[in-house]
């Protein structure tokens, strides 16, 4: 038995000791308060702890406290055995006068080691100005009459639901902000009451690219006009204007369900003494509609801007510099900070003519907080050198309209020299082949022959096909069929040397070939995919059929160049078109069927009737 007990002590020692490696001492407490009113603060750590050494508090008055509390647990799953120890300190705190306070950390000593708290901010708000008339008035009526029976609200509790005791606003951070330059939209709700909420209706945001805020709510004491309400976060959305002008942004609408009391008349029974019977009462809420006025950004654009609005930095890295010919190296470009990251266009890197350059994989790690869309856009290009020798593969200028500044900014990335050396077959060899066929001798039976003397009869001398018609075509044929070869070979190697023609032969294989992609998400109704697809498409095919680079293509110089190839003005308008239902699609409510079926239909038609005036 005693050995038992021994043990189990040091198990209980063993796990105590493995759970001192993690441990975590936290605080938490209210975020608001009203000045009189009691409130907890709690003190927890998951180990057995002594000597609490709590912090002075002098903007509050301790009713109670330190209290001790613990839960210890332990479970053994697999044969392996887990225990779980925590204790926690509560005190009793009233709030002594109005202002935002921090509590300094606490400090506790788990297995003989002093670990420290975070400090809590509680913001002690004025007392409401209406709580003491609403209590008289409260009293006057539950002393002169009685409760009704159960399932009825009078006319009066009805009318206590007004708007000054339950209401929703929608707030901006802003109202007048620059094209691509987000604002914070918040919709909060006030209440008095306990209140439930159901068939939210949320604005459509039309003209903005929205970004929704991954939040919780939770209830919190705040004070406006001198009343203090239970307030909620119920959405949050960032908001990219993608155009200048007055944006409106519409109405949120739902219904709250509000639990009243019954107050009754006359007739009270002995029950009700004993209970109390509540009613369910609807209203709706709507906030008021606002708008934004969006400024379109400052003239004088360098000519590496792209549209990056908010705060960015560039940097470059290249795998290697020391490589052979026919092996791969890789640029990675990384373009991080707060701002639009998701309209971002990919940087162009001009690698040397010798190289055989891949699309870039991109990879995205944004994420959407109140501060803004923050994170990185990682790009990687992959090329190849194909021949040895010394290169320069270039950095890249990366320019951005810093909004809080107001002005343009331009980075630059570093360049990369790279040293390419003679892979191993990477040189054409001439190949010698023989091909001359020996034929074997045949040994006659006789060194001599003899003279016949006997009669003979002469015919007529056979035909030999040396120096025949016959003979002089196979000569010649292979002849003229080798020119041909030749020229039709060397008019192929001229065109391989220019990219640019190559590019715009392959214009319409690659479209057509994005374009089938976007048909199949059409049918599998995958909006996104579908309009990034027909993005690429028609960005691509523009791209090489006008033999733009991309980082150089927009919409201003599109429609130039359409216009010297003879497109009339139904083309133009009809490549716009596409170009602004898609970018805008891929970030606006979800698309009806036939709309994605329209904008396909407009997009073959447009490269169809592009081809043939090409082809002219």
């Amino acid at each position: 038995m005693k050995r038992i007990n021994i043990l189990f002590v040091l198990m209980l020692a063993t796990l105590a000791t493995l759970s001192a490696e993690n441990i975590r001492f936290t605080a938490t407490g209210p975020g608001a308060v009203v000045k009189g009113e009691q409130f907890r603060l709690v003190y927890s750590v998951n180990g057995e702890a002594r000597d609490l050494r709590a912090p002075d508090m002098p903007n509050f008055e301790v009713l109670m406290g330190p209290s001790k509390s613990s839960y210890s647990s332990m479970q053994i799953i697999n044969g392996n055995m887990t225990s779980e120890v925590s204790n926690s300190f509560t005190f009793i705190l009233m709030a002594a006068k109005e202002g935002t306070y921090t509590i300094p950390s606490a400090t506790v000593t788990v297995n003989g080691k002093k670990y420290t708290s975070n400090a809590v901010t509680v913001k002690v708000l004025p007392p409401d100005k209406a709580s003491a008339a609403q209590a008289a008035q409260q009293t006057a009526q539950n002393g002169g009459g009685h409760s009704r029976s159960a399932g009825t609200v009078s006319s009066a509790s009805s009318a206590k639901i007004s708007g000054g005791n339950l209401f929703a606003r929608l707030i901006l951070s802003s109202h007048k902000i620059y094209e691509q330059q987000y604002i914070l939209a918040t919709i909060k709700i006030y209440t008095r009451y306990d209140v439930q909420f159901e068939d939210m209706k949320f604005p459509q945001f039309d003209g903005f690219l929205a970004e929704e805020v991954n939040l919780t709510p939770h209830w919190t004491i705040e004070n406006v006009n001198g009343v203090n309400y239970n307030s909620a976060v119920v959405k949050q959305t960032l908001l990219f204007p993608q155009r200048a002008g007055n944006l409106k942004i519409g109405s949120c609408k739902f219904n709250a369900v509000v639990r009243l009391r019954n107050q009754g008349g006359g007739g009270r029974s002995i029950f009700d003494d004993f209970f109390e019977t509540y009613q369910d009462v609807r209203k709706v809420l709507i906030t008021q509609p606002t708008s934004v006025d969006v400024m379109p950004l400052p003239a004088g654009k360098p000519a590496t801007f792209n549209g990056a609005v908010g705060e960015f930095n560039i940097s470059s890295s290249i795998t290697r510099q020391h490589v052979k010919a026919n092996e791969a190296v890789t640029v990675k470009v990384v373009i991080s900070g707060n701002g639009n990251l998701k309209l971002l266009k990919n940087p162009e890197i001009k690698f040397p003519a010798d190289f055989e350059v891949y699309d870039p994989k991109v990879t995205n790690k944004f994420k959407t907080t109140t501060s803004g869309t923050v994170g990185s856009k990682v790009i990687e290009y992959l090329a190849i050198p194909r021949f040895a020798g010394n290169y320069t593969v270039p950095g890249v200028a990366f320019t951005y309209f810093d909004s809080k500044s107001r002005a343009y900014k331009t980075t630059r990335t570093q360049d990369f020299k790279l040293q390419v050396e003679k892979g191993v077959g990477g040189s054409a060899q001439n190949v010698v082949s023989d091909f001359t066929n020996k034929e074997s001798l045949k040994m006659l039976g006789h060194d001599l022959n003899f003279i016949k003397t006997n009669e003979f009869e002469l015919s007529k001398e056979q035909s030999y096909f040396f120096g025949s018609a016959l003979y002089w075509l196979l000569y010649i044929i292979p002849f003229l069929l080798f020119v041909v070869l030749f020229i039709v070979f060397r008019k192929k190697a001229q065109e391989n040397a220019n990219l640019a023609l190559m590019r715009t032969k392959k214009a319409n294989k690659v479209a057509t070939k994005r374009l089938k992609l976007a048909n199949k998400y059409l049918h599998e109704k995958n909006k996104d995919a579908f309009y990034d697809e027909m993005l690429k498409a028609t960005w691509g095919y523009l791209s090489d059929k006008l033999s733009i680079p991309v980082s150089e293509l927009n919409k201003d110089n599109i429609e130039n160049e359409l216009v010297k190839y003879g497109a009339g003005d139904e083309l133009v308008k009809s490549f716009r078109e596409i170009l602004d239902i898609c970018e805008f699609a891929r970030y606006a409510p979800a698309q009806s069927s036939d709309e994605m079926h329209r904008v396909y239909d407009i997009t073959v038609d447009a490269i169809g009737v592009m081809e043939k005036i090409i082809l002219k």
